[in-house]
């Protein structure tokens, strides 16, 4: 899936690498979870938003989606 980089160094994925560059921007309250499930499909992410977000409260989420729904 397009939202793990298998290929990345321990510590080199993308929402490490995004985390550190907040932080290093003076946002440090934030954290950022990679929860993507390769295969799933925008009702799948929709649904796991739904029934686990309050588990978190985020401020902000971020669905990123590409070809599964075809």
């Amino acid at each position: 899936s397009h939202v793990f980089d298998l290929n990345a160094a321990n510590g080199n994925d993308w929402p490490t690498l995004a985390q550190r560059e907040l932080h290093t921007e003076g946002h440090r309250n934030i954290s950022i979870i990679n929860a993507g499930v390769p295969g799933w499909r925008t009702f799948d992410m929709i649904g796991r938003v739904m029934s686990e977000l309050h588990y978190y409260k985020p401020d902000y989420i971020i669905l990123c989606q590409t070809y599964n729904d075809l």
